[in-house]
Parts: structure tokens; sequence; C-alpha cells
């Protein structure tokens, strides 16, 4: 039987130029039927996507087929559903990189770095690439957004406090995760996860322990936890949402000290530590009309950056 894998990295350089030939001309006349004038934003992502995966010189391509085009020693990307998700992307290269780094070390090959929006960019491509109509009704492939009280089960079950420290807890030779602040988004830390996960296992392969594999929801339960301990920072601002409170109307039924209604009474509001309890106070808002009361033509509307400001105050609550 032939060596596959041979012939795969012999022709590499002209199946790496080969998909792009291919799969660009299919992006761009799907942007041109969505915009006479340029393609979607979600198109030119994809169209990013694909050169993440072909054009590297350690691409994606050397190994993966996406339709087509490309490698056989890995599973053909776009055949697995839960990889068109941020989370599932992330658990599966992860999960990947185990294998993946012996692999490239027999065929002296570097291991690829990815940003955040590298990632962003791959997950449209391997969205635009599902065959038929799969990214829409494949339900696999949906993840429901985490759950910090699950994360946090997840962390200590998988082993990260065998390195990590979150709020004194933990061995403390990697970096506190607790209270960092990280100016960065959920997939900057993602891409840091990918990029770090050579270093990583290492850490792991010197202690004798097996490195732990993740679900898609469980890295989403990860990333909740995360945020539930301050390891990202907010864009938003405690002292602007209060302004929001006091400035978008919401004293027409609440109060805040001497202030306006006299009920709810905002400036003695308690913290929501947990982004989705924050929500829930929010989604639950309109609940709290009478039965049969339809919502005032005057109902405060919130751009982004007050919404965002508003969150944090709830977080902060009004200390």
């Amino acid at each position: 039987m032939p060596d596959r894998s041979n012939r795969t990295l012999d022709s590499a350089d002209h199946v790496r130029t080969g998909v792009i030939a291919a799969v660009l001309p299919l992006f761009l006349a799907a942007a041109a039927a969505l915009s006479a004038q340029e393609p979607s934003a979600a198109a030119q992502s994809a169209i990013a996507g694909a050169r993440v995966f072909g054009e590297r010189e350690s691409g994606c391509i050397r190994c993966h087929r996406v339709g087509s085009a490309g490698g056989v020693i890995g599973p053909a990307l776009d055949r697995i559903p839960y990889l068109r998700t941020p989370h599932g992307l992330a658990a599966g290269l992860w999960n990947h990189s185990g294998s993946m780094i012996p692999k490239m070390k027999e065929q002296n090959l570097e291991y690829p770095r990815l940003s955040a929006s590298d990632l962003a960019d791959l997950e449209a491509f391997l969205i635009a690439s599902a065959p038929g109509e799969e990214h829409l009704s494949n339900a696999d492939a949906w993840v429901l957004p985490g759950d910090p009280q699950r994360g946090k089960k997840v962390v200590e079950r998988k082993g990260c406090l065998t390195c990590h420290r979150i709020g004194g807890r933990g061995a403390g030779t990697a970096p506190e995760l607790a209270g960092r602040n990280q100016r960065q988004t959920e997939g900057a830390f993602l891409a840091a996860l990918w990029n770090k996960g050579p270093m990583m296992r290492a850490a792991f392969a010197a202690r004798g322990g097996e490195p732990p594999s993740f679900e898609p929801g469980e890295m989403a339960d990860v990333s909740a936890y995360l945020q539930s301990i301050g390891y990202f920072a907010s864009s938003g601002n405690s002292a602007r949402g209060r302004r929001v409170i006091m400035l978008s109307g919401c004293l027409r039924c609440h109060g805040w000290g001497e202030e306006g209604a006299r009920s709810s009474d905002l400036s003695t509001i308690s913290p929501y530590p947990e982004m989705a309890a924050r929500l829930a106070v929010l989604w639950n808002h309109a609940r709290t009309l009478d039965p049969g009361e339809t919502i005032p033509q005057d109902w405060p509307r919130l751009d982004r950056n007050e919404m965002i400001d508003l969150l944090e105050f709830l977080g902060a609550g009004s200390r």
C-alpha cells in the first residue's frame, strides 16, 4: 500500500496554493450575491480563514482536509460540527495538540501560532465549508453559554491547580488566574491556550501526568468561571453605569436614595458578580409590570456602550 502521508507532504506546496485558488472564488461569488459593493464581514472572515487553513508554512492543510483539498493524516475538519463554535474549536485544538506535536516534530514542522482573529477566521471558514445546510441544522455544533459553577469544578477536576493558583489555592508554578484583569477578548484567551499548549503539556509530562482533554461545553464553562473570578477585564465602567441609571429614565420607576420613585432603591443594590445573574436581572425586568400592562413607549433604550456600563454597575453594586 502506498505511503499516503509522504505523498501528502511531498505535494503540500501544490495543495496549499490549490486550495486557495479553489476556495476563494466560491467565497467571493457568495459575497457578491450578498452585496453588490463588497463582501460581507462574514465572507471576508471566511476568506481570511481559508488563508489560515491553507497558506501557512505549517498550515492545517498539511495534514487536514476541507472538501477535496488537503492532507489525509488528520481528520477532515469540515466533518466535525463542534469545530464551528468558538469553544468547540478551542477544545478541538487543545485535545488535538497532544497527538499533533510529536507528528509535527517527526515531519520537522514548526508548531503553528494562532491569534484571536486567526481562530475567528478559521471558524468562519469551517462554517462556510460545512456540507449543505449542516452548519445550520446540526444541533451538536452548538454549545450553550458557560456556567461559572460548573467551570470551577472543571478546573479542579482537570488538574489546572497543579500549576496555577486561583485566589490562594493551587501550586503557583504557573500564573495566578484570579483578578488578573487581562484586557483581552475571550478569543485571545483561547488563542493563548493553543499557543501555550506545548509548554503546558511539557509541564504535565514532567510531573508524570497526562494532560486533560476538554469537551466544548467544558471549555465554555471554564471561560465563564475565569470571567467570574476577574481574569478578564471589563470594558465597562461602574461609574458610567450609574450615570446611565440617572439619565436614561430608570428613576421614573426606581429610586436612588431621595431621588426618583420610592420602589427598588438602586442606591442599595447588592453586587451580582456573575454575568449570568446580571443578564437575568435585566431579562426578568419586564416581568415586574402588572398583568395586562404594556411596556411604556418611553421605556429606556440603551446603546451597546451604555448596556456594557450598566452591566458593570450591576456587577459592582452600589458600593
